[in-house]
C-alpha cells in the first residue's frame, strides 16, 4: 500500500469516519448522490493534510560526485564537442556518459576518460538503461527489450556507428555489453 494512501486511511480512522461505517463499501459514495463533497467526506481537511509535507525545505547531508565537472570537460574535448553517434554539436545538452555506471565503477574508473562517451539525450537514456550498447568496431547493438518499431520511432535504425572512441573504451564497452545481454 502506498504511504500516501496509508496516511489518508489513518487520517480517516483517527477522525472517526469509520466509527459509524463498518465496511469500506458503506463509505463509498453513490454516483447518484447529489450532496456536496463536504457532506460525503466529513473531514476533507484530514485528507488534504495527510498528503502535504509539513515543510517545503529540508537541510541534509548531500554526497556530491567530486570530479564530475572536469570529467565532462575532458569527455567534451576528447569527443570534439559532438555526440559520438550522430555528431550533434549543441554541447549544452550533450551528456558525458559513463560506459560503466558511476555506481558500479571504482574511484579510478569513475574519472577515467576511457570510461566515457559523449551522447545526445536519447542515446544517453537508452545507453544508461542498457537498451543499446556498442561493439568494439562501434556498431550499435539494440536490446530486444524494445521492438524495432520503438527504436525507429526514436530515429534509431540499428545502423548507427559510434565514432571517436579509442581502444581504451573496449574493456568498458565489454562490461556494458554484458549488462545489455542480461536484459535481452
Amino acid at each position: 500500500m502506498k504511504p500516501s494512501v496509508l496516511k489518508t486511511l489513518l487520517a480517516f480512522v483517527m477522525s472517526g469516519v469509520f466509527a459509524a461505517a463498518p465496511t469500506i463499501s458503506s463509505f463509498t459514495p453513490n454516483i447518484d448522490d447529489q450532496r456536496p463533497i463536504s457532506k460525503i467526506v466529513p473531514d476533507k481537511k484530514a485528507i488534504d493534510i495527510a498528503d502535504k509535507p509539513n515543510k517545503t525545505e529540508r537541510r541534509g547531508l548531500v554526497t556530491s560526485r567530486v570530479g564530475q565537472g572536469a570529467y565532462r570537460k575532458s569527455i567534451l574535448h576528447r569527443c570534439k564537442y559532438k555526440c559520438a553517434v550522430i555528431g550533434y554539436t549543441s554541447h549544452e545538452i550533450l551528456i558525458a556518459s559513463h560506459i560503466v555506471p558511476w555506481k558500479d565503477a571504482t574511484d579510478a574508473e569513475r574519472l577515467d576518460v576511457a570510461n566515457g562517451i559523449l551522447l545526445s539525450p536519447i542515446y544517453d537514456a537508452l545507453f544508461d538503461r542498457h537498451l543499446i550498447s556498442f561493439e568494439d568496431d562501434g556498431s550499435i547493438i539494440l536490446s530486444k527489450v524494445l521492438l524495432k518499431t520503438n527504436y525507429h520511432t526514436l530515429g534509431i535504425t540499428g545502423k548507427e556507428i559510434l565514432k571517436g572512441f579509442s581502444t581504451g573504451n573496449h574493456s568498458y564497452l565489454k562490461r556494458h555489453r554484458q549488462l545489455l545481454t542480461l536484459t535481452c
